[in-house]
């Protein structure tokens, strides 16, 4: 192992390191401490299910599997004001942001 290289890119070693490692780590630690942080990756693919399908089976579904966060959590974000509902024919549907420490929880 190099010293300093990250341990995700040892493990997937492709043209696309990056683009895989950033999800991949983003599970892990969302993994190890469920409560103390929303992934935003998780959320944004929450949010995307729900508006485009409509579904409360298919995010409940999704989470169960790890692949979003729970419709809870989907239904707060979008009651929460984040996203106003206007269509302004953009390519930016949802914009996250999100200031997260981990260590304060």
């Amino acid at each position: 192992m190099i010293y300093g290289q990250p341990v995700l890119s040892i493990i997937i070693s492709t043209k696309a390191c990056d683009l895989k490692n950033i999800p991949i780590g983003q599970a892990l630690v969302q993994a190890s401490r469920p409560r103390s942080l929303i992934n935003p990756i998780l959320l944004g693919v929450g949010v995307q299910l729900h508006q485009d399908f409509v579904s409360r089976l298919l995010v409940d579904e999704h989470h169960r599997l790890g692949f979003c966060v729970s419709y809870d959590e989907v239904k707060k974000y979008l009651q929460s004001g984040i996203i106003d509902g206007t269509d302004d024919d953009n390519d930016f549907d949802i914009i996250l942001i999100f200031a997260v420490n981990a260590e304060d929880v």
